[in-house]
């Protein structure tokens, strides 16, 4: 079978580089992206950085052709590789934007939202089959409070962004008519880390508010029950709608948009079913920092906020246009289309996750290399700890299974173990070569150290693509099942001294 030629666009971006990842889970599939950058060499170095941010293996990397191409610059399909992968593209998943809200210099973001999208219309081949357009539900038209499925409204945007965005869908709607190519327009809501960790690239929209509340949290003190006095009135309703989704759920829906082609076509609202609240987003902050005094109060006069929360506001003005409230959305095609690939909930527990991410990180200050420099310790785990915890769990009482399994990490913690499985028993784990074994889990030591710490279920982990089955998936995911189950019971919570790792439980 040939190979199809998928064009990315923005694989530097927040959902492009989630997109790339999503993209090289198939096989059959070549990526080209192009990529802004001052030559060849520098585009290279970008998406080296991005490689290593996603731990994207080398046998992967080198299935992606990199091209130096500015979509903004009229003179960006001259060169003969640029020219060549759009005459060999197939399909275009087009998520290169800029977000500002502003009218900036050089004319952004129309620039690049609008003229950027014109250019690469009028440069693709005749191959091209199908087009994904990124753009964002916010520039759904309204029917009785309700953002639609529907083409575009036509004014009364918030931003530029919205009004750019907007436009981009009606030259992109246009060309596919001329030019006979179906047409998927995906319009995420806010684009947040991932569900299952927390993990992002960008700081900026949701986290702004929780990064200002942070700053204040830093200033004040404790009383003597341990609290931290915040005096905050949040100037919102607690029930307000926050239409927050996962990037890995959100690269994942248009993976499959990708794959389905030409039967993708219309416009889909990558929004959530059941929409995160204000109260689901500063429940979390409070409980987190113990906050012991910050209340909800939707009709805050602006000449009776204190300094302290007009401090607070003047922070969020980027945002304002969204603060008060958000519409809700139907997705009803997109629920159609996609029927086993529900939106994951962002709920208090959730929205925890990804205020954690943050300050680990000191919201994207801190690398997680820094963050990670002791790794997780998967030998001592699955030699060691699996082994002597197992007899004491309830696993035999639950499974009759008897089997070999096996465990490849990747990454620093690399390593295979097989793990032998009589009645349920774990009779003995031993490092050695996996491939012949019948159930194989491949993942990075990251995220086992998540799944074995109990922050991440090996179910969502498998949903996620953050761990892999090789060989007989469905006696796999029954074992993970079981796995999860043990990890209830036992689970692993590494602690580091020293430099070295020390575990805290018996």
């Amino acid at each position: 079978m040939a190979k199809e030629t998928i064009l990315l666009t923005g694989a530097t971006g927040f959902v492009g580089r989630y997109l790339l990842r999503e993209l090289l889970h198939h096989s059959n599939w070549e990526v080209v992206v192009f990529v802004r950058a001052e030559n060849e060499r520098h585009a290279q170095q970008r998406m080296e950085t991005v490689f290593d941010w996603l731990k994207i293996d080398c046998k992967c990397r080198q299935r992606v052709e990199v091209c130096c191409a500015d979509l903004t610059n009229k003179y960006f399909g001259k060169s003969e590789a640029v020219l060549n992968a759009l005459q060999r593209c197939s399909t275009v998943l087009h998520a290169a934007a800029n977000v500002s809200f502003f009218h900036e210099d050089h004319d952004e973001p129309a620039r690049t939202n609008v003229f950027g999208t014109k250019q690469l219309l009028q440069q693709v081949g005749p191959q091209l089959k199908h087009w994904v357009q990124i753009s964002t539900a916010y520039v759904a038209p309204e029917v009785d409070g309700v953002g639609v499925e529907q083409e575009a409204k036509q004014s009364d945007f918030r931003n530029e962004y919205e009004a750019t965005k907007a436009a981009a869908e009606k030259k992109v709607t246009a060309a596919a008519l001329s030019q006979g190519f179906s047409l998927c327009i995906a319009r995420p809501g806010i684009v947040v880390g991932e569900h299952g960790s927390g993990r992002t690239s960008v700081f900026q929209g949701f986290y702004q508010p929780l990064r200002a509340v942070a700053r204040l949290v830093n200033r004040a003190r404790k009383n003597a029950a341990g609290k931290v006095h915040v005096p905050l009135r949040i100037n919102v309703s607690p029930a307000g709608v926050r239409n927050l989704v996962p990037v890995d759920w959100v690269a994942r829906a248009l993976g499959t948009f990708v794959e389905q082609g030409s039967k993708a076509s219309g416009i889909f609202h990558l929004t959530p079913d059941l929409p995160t609240t204000s109260l689901d987003v500063f429940g979390a902050a409070q409980a987190r920092w113990q906050i012991d005094r910050m209340a909800f109060e939707p009709e805050l006069p602006k000449q009776e906020m204190t300094t302290i929360e007009r401090a607070f506001y003047r922070q969020l003005r980027h945002i304002a246009p969204y603060w008060k409230g958000e519409p809700r959305f139907d997705a009803s095609r997109r629920q159609f289309a996609l029927p086993r690939l529900p939106c994951p909930i962002i709920d208090t527990e959730v929205v925890d996750r990804l205020l954690g991410y943050a300050i680990d990180t000191n919201w994207g200050e801190t690398s997680e290399e820094c963050l990670n420099a002791s790794h997780f310790p998967a030998d001592d785990y699955l030699e060691r700890f699996l082994p002597k915890h197992a007899p004491l769990s309830t696993l035999p009482r639950l499974t009759n299974v008897t089997a070999e399994v096996g465990f490849r990490v990747l990454d620093i913690s690399a390593g295979e173990w097989r793990c032998r499985l009589e009645r349920g028993d774990v009779v003995s784990v031993r490092r050695a070569n996996c491939d012949d074994v019948a159930v194989v889990f491949e993942s990075d030591g990251d995220t086992l150290g998540a799944i074995v710490g109990g922050q991440l279920t090996p179910q969502q982990a498998f949903f996620d693509r953050r761990i892999e089955i090789a060989g007989n998936v469905e006696m796999g995911l029954k074992l993970a099942m079981i796995f999860g189950q043990f990890i209830t019971e036992f689970p692993y919570i590494p602690v580091v001294k020293r430099g070295q790792h020390h575990v805290s439980v018996a």
